[in-house]
């Protein structure tokens, strides 16, 4: 399985790297400068790490996406600019290879979204509820919420916050 990962800094690569004595190999995509992965092995698994704008990456940037874990990019985003996100998302992790038409093999994804007062706080990070997540992925994905628990904002730690974490699978 090959691992990656997606950010708009390169900082966190830097230091991920850096924290487990990788010297990764950074690569420059020929066809578009402004996009550049990191690359090293850990226990015999290829991690690679992309900074770049996610809406001008393509599959054929990308290729084969097993899973899609997103800790804190949905929630990063004002409400403008999430459908567009969700679709990017699953554009570039659906295996058109697998495709017939309908029935597109739809890669999961674990999902991490904070529910809280939008009022009392304007993000980001952004309130995301039930409702907003279905209106978002409902239409190519299954959606079910495996856990909750309280949790906090460190900007706003007086707000009730709720941690959601969902799976998104294949309908």
């Amino acid at each position: 399985m090959t691992w990656w990962a997606l950010s708009w800094s390169k900082q966190p690569y830097k230091s991920f790297f850096a924290e487990q004595n990788i010297e990764p190999t950074v690569y420059q995509q020929a066809d578009n400068p402004a996009i550049r992965y990191y690359q090293g092995q850990l226990s015999g698994q290829t991690i690679t790490l992309w900074v770049a704008d996610i809406f001008a990456l393509t599959f054929e940037d990308v290729g084969s996406i097993d899973a899609v874990y997103d800790k804190a990019a949905l929630i990063a985003l004002p409400a403008d600019m999430r459908v567009r996100y969700s679709e990017q998302v699953r554009k570039l992790s659906s295996d058109t290879s697998k495709a017939d038409g309908a029935n597109n093999e739809i890669t999961p994804q674990l999902l991490l979204t904070l529910n809280y007062d939008q009022r009392k706080k304007n993000g980001p990070p952004f309130s995301i509820n039930a409702n907003q997540l279905e209106q978002y992925y409902s239409a190519h994905y299954q959606i079910c919420e495996l856990a909750n628990k309280p949790s906090s904002i460190g900007s706003a730690p007086d707000i009730t916050v709720t941690e959601h974490v969902w799976l998104l699978s294949n309908k």
